[in-house]
Parts: C-alpha cells; sequence; structure tokens
C-alpha cells in the first residue's frame, strides 16, 4: 500500500492488507484520523490520530481480529466526541492518572 493510502476500512480490506516489512498505516476514507497500523511482522491494530490542543496524538484502539473494524470504527467516534468536549481522550486500559 502506497503511504497515505485512504479506503474505506472493512473486514475485508483489512484482511488483505499485506505487511511488507515496514510500519505503515492505512487510513479510513470515512473517518478521519482513523486507521490501521500495520507492523513489518503482520500485527494489524486500529488506532485514531487526533489533535488535543495544539499536538497532534495517537492512541491505539485494539487488534484486528479482537475488535472488527466497525467496533473500532465506534470506538474512534467515541473518543473523537471526548475531543471535541475539550476532554482528553483515554484509553479504558489506561489508570486516570495516566490519562
Amino acid at each position: 500500500m502506497a503511504k497515505g493510502t485512504h479506503i474505506k476500512l472493512t473486514k475485508g480490506t483489512v484482511d488483505a492488507i499485506q505487511a511488507n516489512g515496514r510500519d505503515f498505516r492505512v487510513f479510513d476514507s470515512e473517518l478521519p484520523g482513523y486507521h490501521v497500523r500495520v507492523r513489518p511482522n503482520g500485527t494489524k491494530t486500529y488506532a485514531l490520530k487526533y489533535r488535543y490542543g495544539d499536538r497532534q496524538k495517537s492512541l491505539s484502539i485494539g487488534q484486528h481480529g479482537v475488535l472488527t473494524p466497525d467496533q473500532a470504527r465506534v470506538r474512534a467516534l467515541e473518543l473523537l466526541a471526548q475531543t471535541s468536549q475539550r476532554r482528553r481522550p483515554c484509553d479504558r486500559q489506561k489508570t486516570p492518572t495516566q490519562c
């Protein structure tokens, strides 16, 4: 996949993404910032790139196979809603002091 690729992330499209020996991201064409990160070993992780204040951040949502693209998209929407309310999104696995 080319750098900066934007496609509709579905189970079929994510399954079809092949590792190429480098770390890369494939962004969703419908939800800004929502993407799947592909590691050189083939591990695929859903994540969200967002702005908090004047900083750009990235937050891991979950691993492909444990979550479907639709489940990860819903979680990404919840996290984006938190940023629109000027709250810092927090991963559920972190304690409140780590957020």
